[in-house]
């Protein structure tokens, strides 16, 4: 199971050298996160440019199973539920 979410603890942003940035900022990264992986997971290579992230022919190679669970996490009803929606198979 792939487990993924906007991110919420500053500290660990900053000792990673990751910008914590806002709440809309981390929701939105999420989002351009999963318009990569979902097809990466399903065997896939998409080409994406955001305002995030950039990715050519992007691939997730070697391939264990035809298509990886995902479980969203977070705690934002409106963002994180509409995440999980579209790219999820759980909920956390």
């Amino acid at each position: 199971v792939l487990g993924i979410g906007a991110g919420w603890f500053e500290l660990e942003h900053r000792q990673l050298g990751f910008e914590f940035g806002t709440y809309t900022d981390r929701f939105n990264r999420l989002e351009e996160a999963m318009q990569i992986i979902d097809p990466m997971i399903k065997g896939e290579r998409p080409t994406f440019h955001g305002q995030w992230y950039t990715a050519e022919s992007a691939m997730a190679e070697p391939r264990y199973r035809e298509r990886i669970p995902v479980l969203v996490g977070g705690g934002g009803e409106k963002k994180t539920f509409g995440i999980a929606a579209r790219y999820a198979d759980h909920l956390n």
